[in-house]
């Protein structure tokens, strides 16, 4: 096992997976382990110091892509490599003898090769399962915010709609009591000035009643004196 298989496994993945995915896994990590995160000191610095690990292990793959990748199972990126980088002077030697002495098989080598591109395919697989879940997982919560959302909504129009009736309930009870006030002032005021004209023409009923009598009498009264004088007159 090579440096760059050990930076695979410090990022959780199998050695050979492709660059791309590399990165994905990479953002997912520093997002995981992003200091900001953590509540507390002791944590911050764990955070920091597994943040930084993940940082030289992906620039080591990084490095290694953009400069010493080689197409095809012989690249120490594959799971078929292994030991140090092939310009060491100290193993260049020993590797080559080894190499010439023995070396693996070519079907050796093909089986290594579909067991390489079959773990490639799982972590693949496995990824996009992890994505999807955290589609749905996002999708589940902003539906739920939604639906949350929805609810305060309707709860609230229906308070605006419920204190709107009441103010239309206390405004029509103050009209119809403003009403009743006004209609009982009219008749009490309307009953008063009949009851009063009522009374004057009852006086002035009873007022003719008296005056009658007394002309009556005063006529008869003048009469009597005047008779006598008359008789005299005549004698």
């Amino acid at each position: 096992m090579n440096e760059l298989h050990n930076a695979y496994h410090a990022l959780g993945m199998e050695p050979g997976v492709l660059f791309e995915i590399v990165k994905r896994r990479y953002r997912r990590l520093a997002l995981v382990w992003h200091p900001d995160r953590m509540t507390n000191a002791e944590a911050k610095r764990e955070a920091e110091e597994e943040l930084k690990k993940i940082n030289n292990n992906f620039e080591r793959l990084k490095k290694h892509f953009e400069t010493d990748h080689k197409p095809g199972p012989g690249c120490r990126c594959q799971p078929a490599a292994a030991g140090p980088p092939p310009n060491n002077p100290q193993n260049a030697g020993s590797g080559q003898r080894s190499n010439s002495q023995s070396g693996p098989s070519d079907a050796e080598r093909k089986r290594q090769e579909e067991d390489a591109a079959r773990k490639r395919t799982a972590e693949r697989q496995r990824q996009t399962a992890e994505a999807e879940a955290a589609q749905r997982t996002a999708e589940a919560n902003r539906q739920a915010t939604e639906k949350q959302k929805m609810a305060e909504s309707a709860f609230s129009d229906e308070s605006v709609r419920e204190e709107e009736a009441l103010r239309w309930k206390c405004a029509i009870g103050i009209g119809i009591t403003c009403m009743a006030l006004i209609l009982y002032c009219w008749v009490g005021c309307a009953a008063r000035d009949f009851i009063h004209w009522t009374g004057k023409q009852w006086e002035n009923l009873q007022e003719q009643f008296r005056e009658k009598p007394q002309s009556q009498s005063s006529q008869m009264l003048s009469r009597n004196q005047s008779m006598p004088n008359h008789d005299i007159n005549q004698c």
